[in-house]
């Protein structure tokens, strides 16, 4: 597996800079470098790059060496942030790209097959909160009421980047719906940063935030430890703390296995610098496999069983692709295994599954497995939603739906099929396991509740949530310090309130044509589903019945 410099030889300007010498601010100690911002064009007007695309509350045209802190205060410069986090977003996708991560290819398959740089709205808030929309694909940073701007850290910027590009991978990991996947999605994202900086402290900023002292190596979270599944509750960042610590506990064995590796060449001990050297191997393996761990599901709402089968298919062929690095990750295939089972994601009895064998298996005729399939179970359509290729295989996947007897369609959430493909997108494994048997018999056809009615019931539920959000907003407004306990409750409060806001915005344009049938899991009767901005609604098409869910990855 080789790698590429991170300042690139097309790069068409060289617009100077400051950053954070670190990630941020306290792992800095308040220290930065000059660079040259990369991916600009060669006449810039504005942080309009390949990779990324940042605006703020300022317009910085081709100036882009600013002040870190606003006078008399460490709060940051809002220029400083946004050249902080287009830095960062371009930073870590060419990282990615140098280990052969398509990030450019999976992120511009959504978007037509044209290139599309990340989009992210920096200090477009007041809230201690940052976000990553499934529905407008970007990010936005708030400010916390302009006492720490969360752009100015780059873990920040580089978990909500990574919730983007899995995103871009596998679609389904963040739906409500999608088992263990949103607590994946939160581990993922820990880890991403921590591997591309080779720290695992998450936000070292965010502590001082919420009224706690500042220590460089204390954040808001860290993926060194040792927690499992039985330890945390249901909460996605909770239960995410697992799955980062998984990544992080599978790089420091790979990094025993390559120092002592380098020991037996030497014959003696190692110094500082091949212990680095060693760490970077390490986060830079791990960090692969676990980007490529994202085409190796085959449910669209995995379990901890098939979270630990998608990174053992992904090892497996990370192996047989780069078979010189085999050396050093032997025992990387039992490594997850055993890790597995003390993070409690695997229990006992169960052992992962290697995949198929690309190189002999023939592909897989899914027409013929279409015809069959219906025969088992019944008529079906299945409506490609998402294909992705890499360079050691790929993954589509097909989403279920079901007509009615008047024409009308409906999508089966969580349903469908999932495919595992060759580099060249030939199927050679596939799953049914989310294919949801005998439709036409198993649901509750009415829909008494007609479209209209539906659309109004949206906006008025959106109406009503707003005004509760802003009343519990309201009651911050005058909070001038924060603790930690208060700090939580203001992150909570604002997210409330910013997903009410949007609803509410969403509301206003709702028309028939938004108004889509969908069967919702564990429910047998028909819901209209309609997209807000920053959540779901579903309004039951037989009671009128409304609820709301995400449809957005928080900090």
């Amino acid at each position: 597996m080789s790698t590429l410099p991170l300042v690139s030889k097309d790069d068409r300007t060289f617009a100077l800079a400051q950053v954070w010498e670190r990630e941020n601010r306290v792992s800095s100690e308040e220290k930065v470098i000059k660079v040259f911002l990369g991916g600009l064009p060669e006449t810039p007007d504005g942080l309009v790059g390949e990779w990324a695309k940042v605006d703020g509350q300022t317009r910085l045209h081709n100036n882009f060496f600013c002040a870190v802190f606003k006078p008399f205060s460490k709060v940051t410069t809002d220029c400083f942030d946004q050249v902080q986090a287009y830095y960062t977003l371009t930073q870590i996708q060419r990282y990615l790209q140098s280990l052969g991560i398509d990030v450019k290819g999976a992120i511009g398959s959504a978007h037509d097959g044209k290139d599309h740089p990340i989009v992210a709205h920096v200090n477009a808030v007041e809230d201690m909160n940052a976000w990553f929309s499934f529905q407008s694909d970007d990010l936005t940073f708030g400010t916390s009421k302009d006492k720490w701007h969360l752009a100015s850290d780059g873990d920040i910027v580089g978990h909500e980047a990574h919730h983007l590009i899995l995103h871009h991978r596998n679609k389904n990991l963040g739906k409500w719906y999608a088992g263990e996947g949103r607590s994946i999605h939160e581990g993922f994202s820990d880890a991403g940063p921590a591997f591309f900086m080779d720290d695992p402290e998450m936000s070292e900023d965010f502590p001082p935030a919420r009224g706690m002292p500042e220590n460089k190596n204390v954040g808001l979270r860290t993926v060194d430890n040792s927690l499992n599944l039985d330890e945390v509750g249901h909460e996605e960042h909770s239960r995410g703390r697992v799955y980062g610590g998984f990544f992080w506990g599978l790089k420091k064995r790979l990094q025993s296995a390559i120092e002592a590796g380098m020991r037996s060449e030497v014959c003696g001990e190692l110094n500082d610098f091949d212990i680095a050297v060693a760490s970077c191997k390490a986060a830079d393996v791990i960090a692969f496999i676990m980007h490529e761990h994202a085409i190796y599901y085959l449910s669209k709402s995995p379990d901890s069983v098939e979270f630990i089968n998608a990174v053992y298919r992904s090892a497996y062929a990370f192996l047989k692709k780069f078979p010189e690095d085999a050396k050093y990750c032997a025992s990387i295939l039992d490594d997850i295994i055993i890790e597995g089972k003390a993070r409690r994601m695997l229990r006992t009895e169960e052992t992962p599954k290697e995949p198929a064998n690309m190189a002999s298996f023939a592909p897989i005729d899914l027409s013929q497995y279409l015809h069959d399939l219906e025969v088992r179970n019944g008529p079906s359509d299945f409506v490609l939603d998402q294909e992705v290729l890499s360079i050691t295989g790929g993954r589509k996947s097909y989403q279920q739906y079901f007509t009615l007897p008047d024409g009308r369609s409906v999508k089966v959430l969580g349903a469908g099929i999932s495919a595992i493909t060759d580099e060249n997108g030939a199927i050679v494994e596939i799953s049914d396991m989310d294919v949801v048997p005998f439709l036409s018999r198993d649901f509750n056809r009415n829909t008494s509740v007609t479209p209209q009615k539906a659309v109004q019931r949206a906006v008025d539920v959106a109406r009503q949530n707003y005004l509760q959000a802003d009343s519990a907003r309201r009651k911050f407004d005058k909070l001038v310090t924060f603790d930690k306990k208060s700090s939580e409750e203001f992150k909570a409060v604002q997210m409330e309130y910013r997903i009410a806001l949007e609803a509410s915005e969403s509301a206003k344009s709702l028309n028939l044509e938004d108004a889509n049938l969908v069967l919702i899991p564990g429910s047998d009767d028909l819901h209209y589903e309609f997209e807000m901005g920053l959540s779901l609604y579903y309004v039951n098409a037989r009671t009128g019945e409304t609820m709301v869910k995400p449809d957005a990855l928080w900090d």
